[in-house]
């Protein structure tokens, strides 16, 4: 192969195009596209004009002698910049243009693994979705033996996934075996006795007379750190099955793709000399985005020559995009690697204005991690040069509010006040924040003024409005379809039935509720199974059609209904034979055929009439049916079920279902947008937002695994400092003409917040900040706008109806709680009993209390004594197995074997009593407290002194204590006189449930009619060990003691919510719960 030759011959035949272009450049940018031969780093800074840059370079490169289109490789950052090199490329060169190749880095990877299955052992690869990434990783931690440092049997057992996925990630990007990680990990470990991180400096006095003197270990540390360094490695550990998972998928994942297609290269010369004859030239834009493992696999295409053909434009001064693995060290790292490559400053800016660039390039001069300080003689003094703008003097402003509102306030009136007098600036606005969230307010207010804007942000589809209602629909189908999971095809059917697509009134649906309570309890008495929810409606609806109108009353064994309205009735016809359509759908079409029935036939008709935006819905609805019919194609026998588990694993993800939301219209002449977004673009006007320290500098606890300091020195302070100050400089050389800062002195809260950094660097470059004063009415105005509606009230039943549910109505501990909480969802489950998912946490902690029962009840026999651990963890096996159909099939089989462990456990290092007659189980109290609120309470152990009065109560709990600490809070003394609403809104002012709990058993015994024990503490029972890095396992039983104080609270608070429910008073409700939810709207 031959090395290029680099003699343009004819210059002055060059296409009108490129001669044009050509023309319009300056002498700079000029070098750069004529540039003869050898490495060229294009250092272009903020609006000095890179893009048609690189689109002359390529048609320059075409008149070179025996050049052709197929031999020039262009890497671009984006697709998007892909596709607009291309277009720029049209313009020069015409057809021959989609002979070039572009390619991000990751479809250059993707090309070459496809291409060379065979070389690679591997055929029919494909890259694997996000989705797929997570399913992998849930099943190498679901199949984890019993204590693996990594195994999680109850809370968020995936807890460690993101931070696998994020190991996975860097080993590829590095290029780090197993192995090697793995040893790295043990010579740290060695070496920690010997760190003076892990050795007393200067010992306290009293371990000073324990005889520790400096240079000694301290011990707790170590242990906490070799703890950290066993879970690294057990994680290291999983790289293989992980890689196993992703093979039997025929998958590659992301970071795949290029360490594949780099090992590739790197093992097979003949290949790697093919591809370098294939590709002559190259081209990479953004290259201070690029990665390490993105410039490896440039470098070595790129290795044949030793003055390769290779042009890099980017700056290190926008390197922003760290968190991707990008770094400013790739851009240093060139010059270094080609010590002979020109170095080409683009210092003409055609953007911003003199004061603009100034402000900016004081600011970005404070960083050290630049290549002017690698370069001698290097300047990257940036000159304004825009016809319009490079003249101007306004100074960039800087604004102090009183509070993110004011701030928000403030400038939407500045907008508004644009808008209505139609001076809106000609290069537009830009209003730019460090995150989404920070714009939020902002929007709200922009929308009700009336001003128009554009907003892009990427949204997960899974959490729309019609993707709620769509799970809703196929929570149903899925357990209906299957006769033995009828409870929850139950509570999704009375969730299902109040989307408002279907039209069931609301005020109906509860009148459903309570006549199937009746219809259980008469059913209970006659001693026979009561009906499930989908038959019992179709009755309620057959009684209604015969004008039965009989009163919910106290008769066993009619059944009787509650009068439906005829408004109701007909919606619940209409919706029964749709869900019965479904049914059928869902058992004969493919899954395609389903979803398109749903969500066109009905869901997505519903909610355009009132959508605010129906191209947004529109694109939901396409989104949602694309993701149904790619599963199908992975899995064809893809079901309801089957497609709810992957929408399960899929929310999971980072991004969920990405879909991009545009709000507005692009001739707006406003857009909303992030600093990492407002990248590549510009306006007359920009306003930064939320300049707050937190925001900028925040500081993030590192809870990934440890990973050896000789492979992976983490970022210094310092340079986290210069990445963000990078990125406050991208954000200033967004604008044109003016530039207006702003942070708040205090949040909502009236916690004070401090200016960032770089904001007080700007004051020593000689700006004066204003304090702004927001006008009253302004303010006033902005808090209107912001205020959210209330969550509408719980649609109450008639009186009568209410107040016969309500005859037998004895308060518990849990319907206490329940109410303090929301009362609306204490209405739908407590009172109403409507039918409810069970979660496992429940299904898990009942069988685990029916085995602890059993166990004692066992022991109780004539002649029997307690049994053996292994005994009582068959009980639980036994309880357990009901939930098989209840939960999903991985879940099921964890906790079936995380149960018996538990309590095997649990019951070897437990006191025994010393006798099973001295306990009492499950032992249920009734009693009327003297103000004649009427309790009722099971209570699960009782452990009775000598005289078989005096007793300890026990009450087990499956949780983790130390989640559990705020549960065990009490209420402080003063609200025994807060009012009802007080305590609804205050978590704090309430107390913690388990410290409710047992203040209410405590008046459970001492107002038991019966006197039958006395006990003066309440204990709590942690079956799950408490586990700390670096410490044995430890138990913790937790007494609470109630006190006078304790008691008053309680018994007012008991009080306070026997009195609201039998006066009807369910509202308002906390606005979070599913019950809250339950009415939300179907699109907005």
């Amino acid at each position: 192969m031959s090395a290029p030759t680099f003699s343009p011959t004819d210059t002055a035949r060059l296409p009108p195009a490129l001669a044009q272009e050509l023309a319009r450049l300056n002498e700079a940018q000029r070098r750069a596209v004529t540039h003869p031969e050898g490495p060229l780093l294009v250092v272009a800074g903020p609006g000095t004009g890179k893009t048609q840059l690189l689109a002359a370079r390529v048609a320059w490169l075409l008149l070179l002698p025996d050049a052709r289109p197929q031999e020039i490789l262009c890497l671009t950052y984006t697709d998007a910049a892909a596709r607009n090199l291309r277009q720029r490329l049209l313009r020069f060169i015409g057809p021959e243009a989609h002979r070039v190749a572009i390619h991000t880095f990751h479809s250059l990877g993707q090309l070459l693994i496809q291409e060379n299955g065979a070389a690679l052992g591997r055929h029919d690869l494909e890259p694997a979705s996000d989705l797929e990434t997570e399913q992998v990783l849930r099943e190498v931690l679901d199949q984890l033996p019993a204590g693996h440092p990594l195994r999680r049997d109850f809370g968020d057992v995936y807890y460690d996934l993101p931070y696998l996925k994020n190991l996975f990630q860097v080993m590829k990007r590095e290029g780090w075996p197993p192995d090697l990680l793995r040893a790295e990990l043990e010579a740290y470990r060695l070496g920690l006795p010997d760190d003076p991180t892990y050795q007393y400096k200067n010992p306290p006095r009293e371990l000073r007379e324990q005889g520790v003197q400096p240079g000694d270990v301290i011990g707790h540390r170590l242990r906490e750190e070799e703890a950290h360094i066993e879970r690294a490695a057990a994680a290291v550990g999983l790289f293989e099955a992980y890689q196993a998972g992703l093979a039997a998928r025929r998958r590659f994942d992301y970071d795949d793709m290029l360490a594949w297609a780099t090992r590739l290269l790197e093992g097979n010369e003949p290949l790697r000399l093919r591809y370098q004859e294939r590709f002559q030239h190259f081209l990479v834009d953004e290259f201070q985005d690029t990665n390490g493992a993105q410039s490896r696999l440039l470098y070595l295409l790129a290795s044949y020559w030793e003055s390769p053909s290779l042009l890099a434009v980017g700056d290190d001064d926008q390197s922003i995009f760290r968190f991707q693995g990008a770094s400013v060290a790739n851009v240093q790292a060139f010059t270094k690697r080609f010590a002979q490559a020109t170095v080409v400053v683009l210092e003409e800016n055609y953007r911003s204005s003199g004061p603009v660039l100034l402000t900016a390039g004081a600011l970005i001069a404070r960083n050290r991690e630049r290549l002017i300080g690698q370069v001698p003689g290097l300047s990257k003094a940036l000159y304004a040069r825009h016809p319009r703008f490079a003249a101007l003097a306004e100074l960039p402003q800087l604004r102090r509010y009183a509070t993110p509102l004011h701030e928000a306030a403030d400038v939407a009136a500045q907008l508004a006040a644009r808008h209505q007098r139609g001076d809106w600036p000609a290069g537009g606005v830009g209003v730019i924040a460090r995150n989404h969230g920070q714009l939020d307010t902002l929007a709200l207010l922009l929308r009700a003024a009336g001003v128009p804007y554009v907003r892009r942000r990427p949204i997960n589809v899974l959490d729309e409005p019609l993707a709620l209602a769509l799970h809703r629909v196929l929570s149903y189908l899925a357990p209906a379809l299957r006769p033995d999971e009828q409870p929850a095809a139950d509570a999704a059917l009375f969730e299902l039935l109040h989307l408002p697509a279907l039209g069931v009134p609301p005020a109906d649906m509860v009148r459903l509720a309570a006549g199937h309570q009746h219809h259980r309890r008469a059913a209970h008495a006659a001693g026979r199974p009561p009906q499930p929810w989908r038959a019992w409606a179709g009755r309620a609806l057959d009684q209604v059609a015969q004008a039965a109108q009989v009163a919910l009353g106290p008769e066993v064994g009619a059944g009787q209904l509650p009068a439906l309205s005829e408004a109701g009735a007909a919606a619940l016809g209409h919706v029964l034979a749709l869900v019965d359509n479904w049914l059928q759908a869902a058992a004969a079409l493919p899954l395609p055929g389903l979803l398109e029935r749903v969500l066109l036939e009905t869901l997505l008709p519903a909610a355009l009439p009132t959508a605010q935006q129906p191209e947004h819905l529109l694109a939901v609805a396409r989104t949602l049916l694309q993701w149904g019919r790619a599963e199908t194609r992975r899995a064809p026998y893809t079901g309801p079920t089957e497609l709810l588990r992957l929408w399960e694993g899929l929310a999971a993800t980072r991004e969920g279902l990405p879909l991009e939301q545009t709000t507005g219209e692009g001739e707006a002449g406003l857009e909303l947008l992030t600093a990492h977004g407002a990248k590549g673009l510009e306006w007359e006007h920009v306003y930064l937002l939320g300049c707050q320290q937190h925001t900028w500098r925040r500081k993030t606890q590192n809870r990934g695994f440890r990973l050896p300091p000789a492979l992976a020195a983490l970022p210094g302070e310092a340079s986290e400092a210069e990445e963000a100050r990078r990125l406050f400089f991208v954000a200033l050389t967004r604008a044109q003409a003016q530039l207006t800062l702003s942070w708040a002195n205090l949040d909502e809260t009236g916690k004070e917040l401090t200016p960032c950094e770089f904001i007080a660097e700007l004051e020593q470059d000689g700006l004066q900040p204003q304090t702004i004063v927001v006008p009253a009415e302004v303010l006033a105005a902005a808090r209107r706008a912001e205020l959210a509606p209330p969550p509408p009230p719980a649609p109450v039943l008639d009186a009568k109806l209410l107040d016969e549910l309500l005859l037998d109505f004895t308060l518990s501990a849990t319907t206490l709680s329940a109410y303090l909480a929301c009362p609306v969802a204490c209405y739908y489950e407590q009172i109403l009993r409507a039918p409810v998912p069970r979660h496992e946490k429940h299904l898990f902690g009942s069988a685990a209390h029916q085995a602890l029962e059993q166990f004692v009840r066992l022991a109780q026999q004539p002649g029997a004594s307690f049994g053996t651990p292994d005994e009582l963890a068959e009980l639980f096996r036994r309880y357990f197995a009901r939930a098989r159909f209840e939960l999903a099939p991985s879940l099921f089989q964890r906790l079936a074997q995380a149960g018996p462990q538990l309590l095997r456990a649990w019951w070897e290092q437990a006191p025994v009593p010393p006798r099973p007659a001295a306990l009492v189980v499950e032992h249920v109290v009734r009693a009327v407290l003297p103000d004649g609120v009427r309790v009722v309470g099971k209570l699960d152990r009782l452990d009775l002194a000598a005289d078989g009065r005096h007793a300890e109560v026990l009450d087990y709990k499956t949780g983790r204590f130390d989640l559990a600490k705020d549960k065990l809070r009490p209420a402080p003394p003063a609200a025994a006189d807060a009012p009802l609403g007080a305590w609804l809104a205050d978590a704090r002012l309430r107390g913690g449930d388990y410290w409710r709990q047992a203040v209410f058993y405590r008046l459970l015994l001492t107002h038991d009619p019966d006197r039958r024990y006395e006990a003066s503490t309440v204990s709590f029972e942690f079956l799950q060990p408490l586990r700390e890095p670096g410490k044995a396992p430890r138990y913790e039983r937790r007494r609470v003691t109630p006190t006078f104080g304790d008691e008053a609270v309680v018994r007012a608070q008991i009080a306070a919510v026997d009195a609201a429910i039998r006066r009807h008073e369910f509202s308002p409700g906390c606005g979070e719960c599913r019950w809250c939810r339950l009415q939300a709207p179907a699109a907005s």
